[in-house]
């Protein structure tokens, strides 16, 4: 490949914005926690405090958005925070003496972070492996500055020889090109105009700062036409830029400028300029870009800053930083949005959670939500009130609640919190359980849990026949590996009631192991796979999915399956939810995404009838399933609860919230009705079985 071309055959074109394994593993504290009501919602940040004076230079999330690296300028050692665990690690990425981290960065798509130093070596260290790769003298000089493209195939680097190269994941220097100054912020983006190329690399377009006062911009497919976007002097340097879309980049200046600019050239070889602030006066620091928050992140003047990329004119957060650190200095936020990072120049950064897990989960008239980071509120009753809190001793992945106990779960370990006898008094840890792999889904009983991890799931006693919690509790994995028609296929679903543990295969299988016996009581084989199942609280009965969409309420009295009515295009059901009231145990809803659909089973004294349509599916008993109609689903709503016709959600801020269903809104007050509003009430008791003798 040429390298660019010399000044002379550059483009100009000006911009009509205006005419560590160290001795540091003791130098970090992780501890002091506390809350600011204003970051992106209510946050939660952690300070982390270097005692020695030394400024944190560099700083990047994972792509999971789960670890944060940092390096500072006094050593070789690579920090790595974990956001589950709270807990660093560090990484020595010297490959010789006196050598120090000057440039990082984590592949957009493996769990690979490259450091580049300021003797010119580069190393490739996959943190799930912890292999390391030096690759020794990729550039003379310092590496200043680098960038992966965005599927990982790519990564080019800047040093201070002027020169810029481009390696595939191997180390391998594919392609080499030459700047006219000072090089740093270095990105790489696929861009739709360069057409059908040759050689992969050269569908990239590549822009890198020159002494901060101007912008080069390559684009691979035609290297030897380098365009150079000029800045006006009253801006001052440029602190750095990030790429909004293919066409669109976001710029900060050190006088506290954030300008938005369309790269696209016009008739006259000029950007034009989209949105421009000043947003700090008396200098920007450092500015980012989270397409997880849809938000513009700039930190200067001890202020943070953020606008909506949708709506740049209006700053939707702003709060003061500073009281631990004079000088903050970077700011990053993780892929997904949930964390934002600032690091100051003191040593010492905050980690701040932008958005809480929506966890949540019922039973009965029970319903929990994670109300914190460490918080469970359990809400005993339908109407909600009145709620109560109780702190966790981790920051679970998932929660989940039973006839007497509240499961919190992390990783591969849950903790079991028990009911007190008077629910005003809230819980208490009564039991603790180690799994072998992460749990992803869990059940309790009162004498028994069941959590899945990966395609098997594990059942085990938590209490005897008398009430005590048992250590060494009996346990067992399914599928089971005796039974041959089984073993190899993975399970997909669970259930947990009162007498059994019931679990579904992607073969199909529909297994009902008896909790009294201990042995499995009930086979059915579906002819496709199944990939849900909702079992009947206090039955027998259950409705699962299968892997075409189609829904079935099961009987394992007769192996009998009742399909669903069809409900014009079939949905993508999400799931299903029993009615919890006795009265009502025959009703139950299915819902997707934007509606709920509402379901009866009844008996021969309903169907055929003037109450209900004859239907075509009708098991040995009589029974037979009939639709009576949908409500709509708010955006951000999950069902968690069914009782007596309304339905219990979990929106998107993570509060319970109440729907009551169309087919059951009912007017109690009968006086100046019609009797044809009359004779509409009574046929609506009667089709819900709301009749007292």
């Amino acid at each position: 490949m040429a390298p660019c071309a010399s000044s002379g055959d550059r483009r100009e074109v000006t911009s009509p914005l205006l005419a560590p394994t160290t001795s540091c593993a003791s130098s970090i504290e992780a501890g002091r926690r506390w809350t600011n009501s204003s970051v992106l919602g209510e946050s939660l940040a952690w300070l982390l405090r270097k005692f020695a004076s030394s400024t944190v230079s560099l700083l990047c999330w994972d792509k999971d958005g789960e670890v944060l690296a940092f390096a500072n300028d006094a050593n070789s050692a690579i920090g790595i925070w974990n956001f589950n665990s709270k807990q660093i690690e560090y990484v020595e990425s010297s490959m010789g003496s006196k050598e120090k981290a000057t440039f990082m960065q984590w592949s957009p798509t493996q769990p690979i972070l490259a450091v580049g130093n300021n003797k010119g070596n580069l190393l490739l260290y996959n943190r799930e492996t912890l292999r390391k790769v030096p690759l020794l003298g990729k550039h003379q000089k310092t590496i200043v500055c680098g960038a992966f493209s965005r599927d990982g195939e790519f990564l080019i680097l800047g040093s201070d020889d002027h020169t810029l190269s481009i390696s595939n994941m191997a180390g391998d220097t594919l392609n080499s090109l030459s700047g006219t100054g000072d090089l740093s912020d270095l990105d790489m983006v696929r861009t739709s105009s360069a057409g059908d190329v040759t050689n992969p690399e050269d569908a990239y377009t590549i822009t890198v700062l020159i002494n901060r006062k101007q912008m080069m911009m390559v684009h691979l497919a035609n290297a030897d036409a380098p365009i150079n976007l000029q800045f006006h002097e009253s801006y001052g340097k440029v602190i750095t830029y990030e790429w909004l879309a293919e066409d669109r980049m976001m710029i900060g200046f050190e006088m506290g400028h954030l300008i938005c600019v369309n790269t696209t050239m016009n008739g006259d070889n000029q950007v034009a300029e989209i949105f421009t602030a000043k947003d700090f006066k008396r200098g920007l620091y450092d500015m980012s870009i989270s397409l997880g928050l849809d938000r513009v992140l700039a930190i200067g003047d001890n202020q943070f800053k953020a606008r909506e990329i949708a709506n740049m004119e209006d700053v939707s957060n702003l709060f003061e930083i500073g009281a631990d650190d004079p000088t903050y200095t970077k700011v990053r936020a993780s892929d997904d949005g949930n964390l934002m990072a600032i690091a100051g120049s003191a040593g010492s950064f905050l980690v701040y959670l932008t958005r809480m897990p929506v966890l949540g989960a019922a039973f009965g008239g029970t319903i929990v939500v994670l109300s914190s980071l460490q918080e469970i509120t359990v809400y005993h009753g339908a109407d909600l009130k009145p709620p109560v809190t109780f702190e966790t001793k981790v920051e679970p992945s998932l929660i989940t609640v039973g006839p007497l106990h509240v499961v919190v779960v992390l990783n591969n370990s849950a903790w079991f919190y028990e009911f007190a006898r008077d629910a005003k008094e809230g819980v208490k840890l009564a039991y603790e359980y180690e799994y072998v792999s992460t749990v992803t889904a869990l059940k309790v009983g009162q004498f028994f849990a069941v959590a899945k991890m990966d395609d098997r799931a594990q059942l085990h006693r938590i209490r005897n026949a008398q009430g005590r919690y048992v250590a060494d509790s009996t346990s067992k994995m399914f599928p089971e590996s005796s039974q041959q028609h089984s073993a190899n296929a993975k399970l997909t679903d669970f259930g947990l009631t009162a007498q059994f543990f019931i679990y579904s295969t992607d073969a199909g299988h529909l297994q009902y192991f008896s909790l009294d016996e201990w042995v499995m009581v009930n086979e059915y084989r579906h002819a496709r796979g199944i990939r849900a199942v909702f079992p009947e609280p206090n039955g027998v009965r259950l409705i699962f999915f299968d892997e075409k969409h189609d829904v079935y309420l099961y009987s394992p009295v007769d192996d009998h399956l009742s399909p669903l009515p069809n409900l014009y295009n079939t949905p993508l059901f999400k799931g299903c939810l029993w009615e919890s009231f006795t009265v009502d145990k025959d009703t139950f809803i299915v819902f997707d995404e934007t509606n709920i659909y509402v379901f009866l089973i009844s008996g021969n004294q309903l169907s055929g009838g003037s109450l209900l349509p004859a239907s075509p599916y009708r098991n040995p008993l009589g029974e037979s399933v009939h639709h009576l109609g949908f409500t709509r689903l708010p955006y951000g709503y999950e069902p968690l609860l069914l009782n007596k016709g309304i339905v219990h959600c979990l929106t998107s801020s993570g509060r319970p919230t109440d729907l009551i269903l169309e087919t059951h809104k009912s007017d109690s007050k009968l006086d100046g009705k019609s009797p044809a509003a009359l004779q509409s009430l009574l046929k609506q008791n009667l089709t819900l079985k709301r009749v007292r003798a």
